[in-house]
């Protein structure tokens, strides 16, 4: 084929740098240490140099760089087979290691032997198996949320999804993969990128056009013959390439018979699993959302059904678990194992015991990020979040229609050193909050709908609040005190459909001012005042705009309808 021949022909011995580079390295200043990294870079990986396309030990260097290059994509594999569920995507990821493992073998086969097509054969194979693993798979992973899932009119993703629980674990789990969230993380991503990079330089040194004064004359050569090779060396080196083929092969196979029984492992699920995934190396069910739903499964919520169960599941898979239609529920102490797990929810459901021995805690579930608890009826405020051992990720937490009467006076004492982002306290039958509770730290507090008749002067004292909801029907007197940086911080506030009569100073200086916050107090008996009823007060916007914070914070029926019997 001349059009091959041609393209091989600059497998050459030159010695003169690329005009390019030696132009650019003129015009343009560079920093000394820069100089040094290309001038070392130039003298491994030019044409003729050691690690270069046309180098005596090219084939031996370049197995080895596989094996390098085989370890970062076999963990993404792995991380992606505990991440993703899709199996064609696992699939896809397992057949890029499976076929670097044979590029050597490959490139002999539809070469036949020819040096200059075999090599620039398996740099242009190798860039594209790196190209697959960096850039096509996460693409692979993240076009379904970008176009079926993301709503572009309203800038974000549908609502009804956030209560979806298996949505939301395969969303999270496939963000962290697509994501760099860990050093090995990095480093198994950027590796590729290296590789990309290392082939495409070679490349370039293949196919760059030479002068006719760089082209080695026959009588040249012969007058100036190579340096003679020892027997014995190049013996050695073909017995270590032939060494290390055999062991790429082997790890190629190797991936994809691990690969093979995680995907048959898949058949083995359980009634209660979600969302079940083909992880490597594990002994149990890959689960990693279970939803124990009592209704269906025929069960009052017992702790000796629920540890049978979760026994039988992976503990480094599990990450959501659910327990939904439950009249007797009692959280199992085998939730102690399972330090991944890191959301929890319970729904229409009587919570009969939640014993301090299956507590939340930062030592066992380091991970835990938030629980809710909707339509739940409870003797007492659960033990197992009653304490100051809590994990520093768990920052959200939601009391939602539940009968929960009482908040522990010492529920503030014990919390006071936890960060949340976000609690609900919704449609309970609260009726007081104690004065402790001033000192945990929230960006969003919503308390609407309980039995509330007034709340402590100081109860935002320590609060750095984004959004503040205090809508209860039967509220009659506000926090005297504001929380921290308010005027700067503070974008929401709702006082809706109370019986408050008198604002703090804090919040009746706003009408005077610009209206920078989102503000609402509609409904409430202080919109009956003459401060707001007056035909020139500025009052007037806070009143004229029912908001409907007496309705909840949290989207319920959504929520609802994602758990039905």
């Amino acid at each position: 084929m001349p059009t091959m021949n041609k393209a091989i022909a600059p497998l050459r011995k030159s010695n003169r740098i690329s005009p390019t580079r030696t132009e650019s390295t003129q015009q343009i200043p560079v920093p000394s240490i820069v100089r040094y990294i290309n001038l070392l870079y130039d003298k491994f990986v030019n044409l003729d140099d050691f690690l270069g396309a046309n180098g005596r030990h090219f084939d031996s260097v370049f197995a080895v760089l596989e094996v390098l290059e085989m370890a970062p994509q076999t963990y993404q594999a792995y991380h992606l087979s505990c991440s993703v569920k899709a199996a064609w995507i696992n699939h896809f990821a397992v057949s890029v290691v499976v076929l670097r493992a044979l590029t050597t073998s490959l490139s002999h086969g539809l070469t036949r032997g020819k040096r200059g097509r075999r090599r620039l054969f398996v740099l242009v194979f190798d860039m594209w198996l790196d190209f697959a693993c960096v850039v096509i798979v996460p693409m692979f992973i993240s076009y379904p949320y970008v176009v079926a899932s993301f709503n572009w009119k309203q800038n974000g993703f549908d609502p009804r999804l956030i209560y979806n629980e298996t949505w939301v674990a395969s969303a999270i789990a496939e963000g962290r993969y697509v994501l760099v969230t860990s050093w090995i993380d990095l480093i198994t991503s950027l590796i590729p990128h290296v590789g990309i990079l290392s082939c495409l330089s070679m490349l370039k040194s293949l196919i760059f056009r030479c002068d006719e004064s760089d082209v080695i004359q026959p009588s040249i050569a012969k007058q100036y013959p190579p340096p003679p090779v020892p027997v014995s060396a190049t013996k050695r080196m073909r017995y270590i390439h032939k060494l290390l083929n055999i062991f790429v092969v082997g790890w190629g196979v190797a991936v994809l018979g691990i690969h093979v029984i995680a995907q048959r492992a898949m058949n083995n699920s359980i009634p209660p699993c979600k969302l079940i995934l083909g992880a490597w190396f594990v002994t149990n069910v890959s689960c990693a959302v279970i939803q124990f739903n009592c209704y269906r499964l025929g069960y009052d919520g017992n702790a000796e059904f629920a540890t049978t169960v979760l026994a039988q599941l992976e503990r480094s898979i599990v990450v959501k678990i659910t327990f939904a239609h439950c009249p007797a529920l009692e959280i199992p102490d085998i939730l102690n194992e399972f330090s991944r797990f890191y959301d929890m929810d319970i729904y229409n459901s009587t919570l009969v015991d939640w014993p301090a021995s299956a507590s939340i805690n930062r030592d066992r579930h380091p991970k835990f990020d938030h629980l809710y608890l909707f339509a739940t009826n409870m003797s007492a405020f659960p033990a197992g979040i009653l304490h100051g051992a809590l994990p520093s990720p768990f920052n959200k937490l939601a009391f939602y229609r539940t009968n929960l009467s009482v908040i522990p006076p010492s529920l503030g004492d014990h919390w006071s050193e936890q960060e949340w982002l976000v609690m609900y306290f919704e449609f309970n039958q609260i009726t007081s909050i104690p004065d402790s509770f001033s000192q945990i730290r929230t960006n969003q507090l919503f308390i609407n709908s309980n039995q509330i008749t007034s709340l402590p002067d100081n109860l935002l004292e320590h609060m750095s609040l984004t959004h503040l909801h205090l809508s209860e029907p039967l509220l009659d007197h506000l926090p005297t005190i504001p929380p921290v940086g308010f005027s700067s911080k503070l974008k929401q506030l709702r006082v809706e459909h109370t019986h408050v009569s008198e604002l703090p100073v804090w919040i009746s200086t706003w009408p005077d001012k610009p209206l920078v916050v989102d503000a609402s107090l509609y409904g409430s008996t202080v919109c009956q005042t003459p401060a707001f009823t007056s035909s020139d007060s500025h009052h007037a916007p806070y009143c004229t705009t029912d908001a409907h914070s007496d309705k909840g914070a949290t989207s319920y029926w959504a929520y609802v309808a994602e758990r039905p019997l």
